[in-house]
């Protein structure tokens, strides 16, 4: 099962990284503006991905949440803290 992490927080560089039976694919970084183009890479890459995890601050990603549930289908898991 291949997850996307994507981390988020205020004021930072967004961390992607690309997992499969806990080893790490690939990893990406993008500043908040380019969100939905470094997500598009991933979601349209080589491997399937079945899992989204967004991490960060509640209130920061939420944003970042809707824009990828409309992009893909895929399921999408917000981890606000």
């Amino acid at each position: 099962m291949a997850q996307l992490i994507i981390a988020a927080f205020p004021q930072s560089i967004i961390k992607f990284q690309l997992r499969q039976n806990d080893v790490s694919l690939d990893e990406k970084l993008s500043w908040a503006p380019d969100f939905l183009t470094t997500l598009g890479d991933f979601v349209e890459g080589n491997i399937k991905i079945d899992e989204i995890y967004i991490l960060g601050p509640k209130s920061y990603i939420s944003k970042f949440v809707n824009d990828a549930k409309h992009l893909t289908k895929i399921p999408v898991f917000e981890e606000g803290i």
